[in-house]
């Protein structure tokens, strides 16, 4: 929330929320099925595998090892 009370929302919010209105409204699709189509997006980005992430995860794990 912000000083003045009032919520304010992230843009990630309110591109979830415009894609659950699409879903709902002009697909038609119910409420269970457009929860179903998110998780789905979300899966489906999240097994996405960047080769230089593995990468630098690799390196971020020895970096710490030597700070210990």
């Amino acid at each position: 929330r912000a000083d003045s009370k009032q919520r304010t929302y992230q843009r990630k919010d309110l591109e979830t929320l415009l894609q659950i209105k699409r879903l709902l409204y002009e697909e038609r699709m119910t409420i269970e099925g457009a929860r179903l189509r998110l998780k789905e997006k979300k899966s489906k980005r999240s097994t996405v595998s960047y080769p230089f992430v593995q990468e630098i995860r690799g390196e971020l794990h020895e970096i710490l090892e030597i700070l210990r």
